[in-house]
Order: structure tokens, then C-alpha cells, then sequence
């Protein structure tokens, strides 16, 4: 888990505008499983709410 933690905090500090970041993760429920997803992770700077980070997870 520290692994896509650290991945994705790399991705954002050094992302620029559009930049996308794609890999298999996984969640962890609040009764305790664990999901298999692919996480789909867009980073976009707006002019008016600085940098935003859109995020989106499909079942594997």
C-alpha cells in the first residue's frame, strides 16, 4: 500500500496540466475486504480552483 501512497504523491507534485496516472490498486472496505480496481487519475490545473485531482476507480 505505501507503494501507490508514494506513487501518486510523486504523480502529484510533479504533474503538469492533463497529466494522467493509471495502475491497478486496491481499497480497502469498511467491513474489511479488499477490491481489485484500476484507478484512472487526472490531474488539471483551473484557472479559477488551482489544481484539482480527478479520480476514478473500475471493478477489476
Amino acid at each position: 500500500m505505501n507503494s501507490v501512497k508514494e506513487e501518486f504523491t510523486d504523480f502529484v507534485e510533479s504533474a503538469v496540466d492533463e497529466e494522467r496516472f493509471r495502475g491497478d490498486c486496491q481499497i480497502l472496505t469498511a467491513d474489511a475486504r479488499t477490491l481489485r480496481v484500476f484507478c484512472d487519475i487526472k490531474y488539471s490545473v483551473n484557472q479559477r480552483y488551482g489544481a484539482l485531482v480527478y479520480i476514478s476507480f473500475v471493478l477489476n
